[in-house]
């Protein structure tokens, strides 16, 4: 099975359904810790909410004999009968809840701002920095302090 997988389609192409799939799929195929070594990244805190949302849901169904339109597909990848299926998400499942932050499905600023806070010192940053997405506060913070500095600066003015 492939480490990384890409998925890009355009909005409303079942992109969810597909991640849903493919991350209890890998689940499912591998020991029950594995969802610690399992990072998902999206766009939108809105997409990280629903494909977190998604995956308990699917588990939780799988866990209590509810209908999962992906039990099929998961005991044919996997070999496994319907039994050995749910037994397998329930323990995930109870795994997951039990280390719920090492459930990583995040939106790729707060992946980056991650990377960032651990490599702080090598990037010669302050520890108290602050990482802005709001351009246009960004522009009007520069302009006010480049506005402060033409009556202090001659070369500025």
């Amino acid at each position: 099975m492939s480490k990384l997988k890409i998925i890009r389609a355009s909005a409303g192409s079942g992109k969810t359904y597909s991640l849903t799939k493919e991350v209890l799929l890998t689940l499912i195929n591998e020991e029950l810790t594995y969802f610690r070594s399992l990072l998902a990244v999206t766009f939108t805190n809105k997409a990280t909410a629903e494909m977190k949302e998604r995956i308990l849901k699917e588990l939780h169904l799988l866990a209590s004999g509810g209908n999962s339109d992906h039990l099929t597909v998961l005991m044919k990848a996997t070999n496994k009968s319907e039994n050995g299926v749910r037994t397998k998400a329930n323990a995930i499942l109870q795994h997951i809840l039990h280390g719920y932050s090492w459930f990583r499905i995040e939106t790729i600023d707060t992946f980056f701002q991650g990377i960032i806070r651990s490599f702080i010192r090598e990037l010669g940053i302050a520890g108290n920095y602050n990482i802005e997405l709001d351009q246009d506060k960004i522009l009007n913070e520069a302009i006010e302090a480049l506005l402060e500095d033409v009556g202090n600066n001659k070369e500025v003015l």
